[in-house]
């Protein structure tokens, strides 16, 4: 019989905070790794490009794998699957081992978005559905700020290598408790039948809106994806040990976690093109800042700097769901996602190229100056809609 929806609503987020956790923590190991295998800033691009797209790429069979294999079985391999990739990390000699080991980790992790977000669907209605899927993204947002704090942790009394293996094990415990509290869920008969009532193609209201959000959701991931590469890189710069790098990540994502609520908020108030102007600037001049301040600054600077970094994003996804007719959201939701991921997989390998060739911190200048870039045409775009 069916296990209580609370139950899996608890195994659901536990994966998500620790998928999302790791997938960030990989910002604390980056100038680890590039200070003992000597990596330029391209390489380390490269190693969190090639993860961002192994999730990507593995998201797209997650549904037909899933409808032979099983929700549950598949969420447990996948969690299984990355827990191999950071023990793989654990053992890495160098780039190309890094490589393999992050295809891996990337790939493993792929599925719990989709999966989750499934069985919270279809193991809660209406409202409770919308609270279900909540409380899973916070719990992400939550794994997002602790986890680097806690590898940061164990890196400095044990080193990233058995920190590394330490949380490959955790990933496999997290897999274990998937397949253990959701065994004796019943997956349902598939999925339901598409509506009938809701309008031809895509289910775009406005196109010419749609594509400007696009473009500035594409602007604005590549600069949020270009800052967060560079800046561990940054912060060393400024004379903060490496191995202390992870507790500043954990005041960017701690930031970030309030990030969606707080410009939701907002945009309620200001309206959705305005907050996305006044996030994307807020943005441009808190990377400007972070490129001039000294480290003391930076600690109160970083969690305000993450709110923005994140809520932009979450704005922009409700942006692009309010231009869909009544529901057709995912249809709409679905190409915005892809081109936003693709940006955020492609942005640190061409920043990476222009911090190795100039600097870091000429690296986040031009990510602050495309986030400016995104508020001038989405302000433009606006003004000559109106």
């Amino acid at each position: 019989m069916p296990r209580p929806p609370r139950l899996i609503l608890a195994s659901c987020s536990a994966a998500r905070a620790a998928h999302d956790g790791l997938a960030e923590a990989l910002l604390v190991l980056l100038p680890l790794w590039a200070q003992a295998f000597g990596l330029s800033l391209t390489q380390a691009g490269a190693l969190k490009s090639v993860f961002h797209a192994a999730m990507t790429a593995g998201r797209i069979p997650s549904g037909p794998m899933s409808e032979r294999l099983g929700e549950r079985r598949l969420l447990a391999l996948g969690t299984l699957g990355a827990a191999v990739g950071w023990l793989l990390l654990a053992e890495a000699d160098g780039f190309r081992a890094l490589l393999v080991a992050l295809l891996a980790a990337g790939l493993g992790s792929s599925v719990q978005h989709p999966l989750a977000s499934s069985l919270l669907g279809r193991t809660h209605r209406g409202e409770q559905a919308r609270a279900a899927l909540g409380i899973c993204n916070f719990a992400g947002d939550a794994g997002k700020a602790i986890v680097p704090a806690l590898l940061a942790l164990g890196i400095g009394y044990a080193g990233w290598r058995t920190s590394s293996a330490s949380c490959g094990v955790a990933m496999a415990v997290v897999a274990l408790g998937v397949h253990l509290s959701l065994q004796r869920f019943v997956s349902g008969e598939g999925p339901p039948a598409p509506g009938n009532g809701g309008p031809a193609g895509r289910g775009i209201v406005n196109r010419r809106g749609f594509a400007v959000l696009s473009v500035i959701a594409v602007i604005d991931a590549s600069s949020r994806s270009g800052f967060l590469l560079l800046a561990p890189f940054l912060i060393v710069s400024k004379g903060l040990p490496v191995e202390h790098v992870g507790f500043a990540v954990m005041l960017v994502f701690a930031g970030g976690a309030a990030g969606k609520p707080a410009c939701g908020f907002i945009a309620e108030r200001l309206g959705t093109i305005r907050t996305i102007v006044v996030t994307e600037v807020a943005t441009a001049l808190g990377i400007a800042a972070a490129i001039a301040l000294p480290m003391g600054w930076l600690w109160v600077l970083l969690a305000p700097l993450g709110l923005v970094l994140n809520g932009t994003s979450a704005v922009l996804y409700g942006a692009a769901g309010e231009l869909a007719h009544e529901g057709r959201q995912a249809p709409v939701s679905g190409p915005f996602r892809t081109v936003t991921t693709a940006a955020s997989a492609a942005a640190p390998i061409a920043f990476g190229v222009l911090a190795d060739a100039a600097d870091p911190a000429v690296g986040a200048a031009v990510a602050a100056a495309l986030a400016g870039a995104a508020a001038v045409v989405l302000f433009m775009t606006a003004r000559d809609s109106a």
